[in-house]
């Protein structure tokens, strides 16, 4: 018997063999990108609305790390489906932005930034952890009304956090740790301003999500999420945003921008393109493939039946270059009116996506879409050869900010930023 105790307690003594010690990696240069794909059905007063399909893609890189905290720059593209027989999505906005994380996950972020929505989840205990633990974390959300209700600044809503450890999954070799995250989250704004008529008075929503972790890497690798967030505003509406959402991570490595810019260039060469130009992104986020050999008939959306080809070509280049997500934008000559000339650039980009995709090229979910009409010229709008080259579409292909970044520069003009 004393043999079966002894034996007992050594085997109690042995540390289990699965307990992790949860931290997010973070070095100096890491890059990394999230793309997520979101389905909500809208409702009002009780009653069904519509359904939005939202694509929201940010890029993220680590400026430096001190003491463990990271500080990161991110820019968050959001943009959304807007016709069920469309495939591309239409860039709705873009925010910059800058945080530090801890190695636990806990945020402090510059005064003044909208993004990121979640902040501090997930956060892990500084301990080790075993599957079937559970623990208790803060979070918050930050929701920016500023377009639905002429709010000027964000709101923070705290929220308390459940955590479970659930399990390790094996997936091609590789090891993933799989969390369930619960919270609700719940502000009562206040009363409305004098003279407004329409102002949320309180949020009040939860969220149910399942986090695989990348232990490698030291980084969420996918998170599914189901939600349900309801309004309540001073003219008596209820409004309600039930969805399902699902955020992909992927590490973005480093790019060399020189380097890419002159494959693009031969490639395109050996695909009809007599004199491709290929040009950095003046906001350093990617490289840009104009299409001034694209031609648009005057004041239409519609191809030429010759430049059908071109594009073709150009699917096949593009086919070289798979991980590059693609923010596609239309331009117009000096003609007709601004509103006309918006909407005309937006058709431009979107006739532009949906050859893309169709040909193979990208996936839905790697293709936005935007419209500048005539307010970026490359040629002169007092000559036709000027009015051509303005006809145009921009391909750029997302790189996470490319290569060196000024980041004294960046803090100031971050620090300075208005936001619209």
């Amino acid at each position: 018997m004393r043999m079966k105790i002894l034996g007992l307690l050594f085997l109690l003594s042995l540390p289990l063999a699965n307990a992790v010690q949860f931290e997010y990696s973070a070095n100096e240069g890491d890059r990394f990108s999230v793309v997520t794909t979101v389905v909500q059905d809208v409702y009002k007063n009780n009653n069904f609305s519509h359904t939005a399909t939202l694509l929201n893609r940010s890029s993220h890189s680590v400026l430096d790390v001190l003491d463990d905290i990271a500080m990161i720059r991110s820019r968050f593209y959001l943009s959304e489906r807007k016709s069920t027989m469309d495939h591309s999505y239409e860039l709705d906005r873009v925010y910059e932005s800058m945080y530090r994380r801890s190695k636990f996950g806990i945020h402090s972020d510059a005064e003044g930034f909208f993004m990121p929505v979640v902040r501090d989840i997930p956060s892990f205990p500084e301990k080790e952890l075993y599957p079937g633990d559970r623990w208790i974390g803060k979070g918050s959300e930050m929701h920016d009304f500023r377009r639905s209700y002429s709010i000027d600044r964000p709101f923070q809503i705290p929220a308390t956090v459940l955590y479970e450890y659930l399990e390790d999954k094996v997936v091609d070799g590789k090891k993933y740790a799989i969390f369930s995250i619960k919270y609700s989250v719940y502000k009562d704004l206040g009363a409305p301003p004098v003279g407004k008529k329409q102002y949320p008075l309180s949020v009040y929503g939860t969220s149910m999500q399942e986090l695989t972790w990348d232990i490698e890497l030291g980084m969420p690798h996918l998170v599914t999420e189901d939600f349900h967030y309801t309004f309540r505003l001073s003219d008596g509406q209820k409004i309600e945003h039930r969805g399902k959402s699902r955020s992909e991570f992927r590490d973005d490595g480093r790019i060399d921008i020189t380097s890419l810019i002159e494959r693009l260039i031969r490639d395109l060469k050996d695909n009809g393109f007599s004199d491709p130009k290929v040009e950095r992104s003046p906001d350093g986020d990617g490289v840009v493939i104009i299409l001034e050999g694209i031609g648009f008939n005057p004041n239409s959306a519609e191809l030429r039946t010759e430049e059908v080809e071109l594009l073709t070509n150009l699917s096949t280049v593009l086919k070289k270059y798979p991980s590059f997500d693609l923010l596609i934008t239309g331009h117009t000559a000096l003609a007709g009116t601004e509103l006309g000339r918006l909407t005309l650039s937006k058709q431009r980009a979107r006739i532009t996506a949906e050859f893309l995709i169709n040909s193979g090229a990208r996936k839905d979910t790697q293709v936005m879409t935007d419209g500048k009409g005539a307010t970026v010229p490359r040629g002169d709008n007092s000559t036709p050869e000027g009015m051509r080259m303005n006809r145009r579409v921009e391909i750029k292909l997302l790189t996470n900010f490319g290569e060196a970044v000024d980041i004294d520069a960046l803090r100031k003009r971050l620090e300075e930023a208005q936001f619209e």
